[in-house]
């Protein structure tokens, strides 16, 4: 018996119908796989805020605010090297490692790092999502409190004082963030009108990944954030830098 065998019109229909199929499954392929990445960022929030708590429990209720390594103005190392485990710390503070959280939890995963967990220099302002670098405001300290507390040694770095906080679960301390100019991760972020190239980016479908200072993590859009209150004018929408308020 002769096989039949398929014309040129019948394997053209086909390979349309799996074309059809994959363009159906793709987007929701991709879907899936940024809820991951969500959930996984929004579990290192956690991570990081859990990390913060355990610190203040050691030295009397403050969180670690922002703080680079004075030894090295390019490194944000000194409050990612007290949360984490820094095999280079040193320097004027002559930090010694924190060891509270693991490295890979002070990263998006959705967005780009300019250095893995494991190198050295990983403490680079590149490498991790940023921390609140906000000056105190009158504003803020009425409905929040007067939280926010300079370094003696340095007034451009903070601690935060828990016995300060009026509203905890509002009061923002980590947040998903992008360096416009060079599309990398960045260790801060101002919650105040001052304009800088790096702020708070909303990495995942339009919300950001953050943690607040009662140790619960949440995503959020800017409007949400700005309703807390906060100023935060400058943060930077999708990857394209574009700036929403």
């Amino acid at each position: 018996m002769k096989k039949k065998r398929f014309t040129l019109i019948e394997l053209l229909v086909v390979v349309a119908i799996i074309a059809i199929l994959a363009g159906m499954l793709l987007p929701a392929l991709n879907r899936a796989r940024e809820s991951a990445r969500g959930s996984k960022c929004l579990n290192n929030k956690k991570q990081a805020m859990l990390a913060q708590i355990q610190y203040s429990g050691d030295f009397d209720n403050y969180y670690i605010g922002y703080m680079q390594n004075k030894a090295n103005d390019t490194t944000a190392g000194l409050w990612v090297g007290l949360l984490s485990c820094r095999p280079d710390a040193g320097g004027v503070y002559n930090v010694q490692d924190g060891g509270y959280v693991g490295r890979a939890s002070l990263q998006c995963p959705s967005l780009k790092a300019r250095n893995a967990p494991g190198d050295a220099s990983f403490d680079s302002y590149h490498s991790v999502f940023g921390i609140d670098h906000s000056p105190a405001d009158s504003t803020r300290a009425t409905t929040l409190g007067d939280y926010i507390l300079s370094r003696l040694q340095d007034p451009e770095y903070y601690v935060f004082a828990l016995s300060r906080m009026k509203r905890p679960g509002d009061i923002l301390i980590f947040a998903d963030t992008l360096k416009v100019s060079n599309g990398y991760s960045f260790a801060r972020f101002r919650c105040s009108s001052d304009e800088e190239t790096a702020g708070v980016v909303m990495a995942h479908g339009g919300r950001t990944a953050a943690s607040f200072a009662d140790g619960h993590a949440a995503m959020h859009t800017g409007k949400e954030l700005n309703a807390m209150p906060y100023n935060l004018k400058f943060w930077y929408g999708g990857t394209d830098g574009t700036v929403g308020n």
